[in-house]
């Protein structure tokens, strides 16, 4: 009977140790995290929608992310954008790639049209895939000017048009350039067309040229310079005379009140902003052209920069072009210096080719 109530009370224990364990290990399973949801999808963008531009920002609008996480970086953030969905890829390049109607007008020396003028032009598109990816396409084509000179380019899509060349016996290009442009694809019309000037072959005269650099004193003392010859010396005597003055000594990287002059004793000055600069005009010049830097100046510099003038020289019996700089210190190598490059016609033509 004894043994009987050990055994039972022996198996009781066994029996509740088990429920234990079978309460626990029902009570971990029940605690165990629910597997992830699935991604949320990304928001579907309306016809139309720029991926780089109307997808909404995160919290902050500058990239940054979820509380306590930092900043997202921009390029990721593009990234993610760009990959919302083909559709917004579309619209993208449909937008940068939009119907060319580009006109262009061919004229002589003295503005006449040019009639049979070939002119080769190429025709980009952009496509945008999957950032950084941006790929083109180039279409080369010619056109022949109408006996008004103009031409056209349409029936085609692009981003941009570019005037590679344009040809015709007996007439060259009035400036020789690696391209003639890129404009956009509906930049022109008819009436406002890209404006490209040939000159007749046999319009050639033997002009004087040079490229020259003075060291000079820049003190307020007159240089002349005589074209013809190509050289300087102090004094008034010359086709050009010009002076530079400033303090001295002067540091390395020391701003100063600094002035100068370039005068035409025989003659006058012409200030041209265009690069080509074929035909001297007849009239429209002064005697001098004068600078002035005050050391408190926003952007004070050292030099002139690169002025371009027309020149009557010697009482109207030349005519030339110039592009002229005039340094008051010369990167802290030199005192000043005169830079000058030009092109005279000692005939007396204001023909400057």
């Amino acid at each position: 009977m004894v043994c009987d109530m050990k055994r039972c009370l022996i198996l009781g224990v066994v029996i509740a140790g088990l429920a234990v364990l079978l309460l626990h290990w029902r009570g971990r399973e029940g605690n165990a995290p629910n597997p992830p949801d699935a991604a949320p999808e990304a928001p579907a963008l309306a016809a139309g929608a720029d991926t780089a531009r109307d997808v909404p920002k995160p919290a902050g609008g500058n990239g940054a992310g979820p509380a306590g996480q930092g900043p997202v970086a921009t390029n990721e953030i593009d990234e993610k954008q760009r990959l919302l969905g083909p559709e917004a890829m579309r619209v993208r390049n449909e937008t940068q790639n939009v119907p060319v109607a580009f006109h262009g007008l061919v004229v002589d020396q003295d503005t006449n049209a040019l009639a049979n003028v070939t002119v080769d032009l190429e025709v980009t598109e952009l496509h945008y895939g999957t950032f950084p990816e941006v790929t083109g396409k180039t279409t080369p084509l010619q056109r022949q000017t109408g006996a008004d000179g103009h031409f056209e380019v349409t029936g085609l899509k692009g981003h941009s048009v570019t005037i590679k060349r344009f040809t015709k016996e007996g007439y060259e290009p009035e400036l020789f350039q690696k391209n003639y442009g890129e404009y956009g694809p509906q930049s022109t019309s008819f009436d406002n067309p890209v404006v490209l000037r040939m000159w007749s072959t046999n319009l050639h005269e033997p002009l004087i040229t040079g490229e020259k650099s003075f060291v000079i004193i820049p003190d307020g003392r007159h240089y002349g310079i005589d074209l013809i010859k190509g050289t300087m010396a102090e004094g008034d005597e010359g086709d050009l005379v010009a002076w530079v003055k400033r303090p001295d000594p002067v540091r390395r990287g020391q701003r100063y009140d600094w002035s100068c002059e370039l005068m035409v004793p025989a003659g006058g000055l012409r200030e041209e902003s265009d690069l080509v600069m074929s035909t001297a005009p007849e009239s429209g010049y002064t005697n001098m052209f004068g600078f002035q830097e005050a050391a408190g100046i926003n952007g004070w510099g050292g030099a002139t920069g690169d002025e371009r003038f027309y020149v009557r020289l010697r009482n109207g019996q030349m005519y030339g072009r110039i592009i002229i700089n005039l340094y008051a210190d010369y990167h802290g190598r030199k005192p000043g210096m005169i830079r000058l490059s030009y092109a005279v016609n000692p005939s007396g033509s204001r023909l400057l080719r």
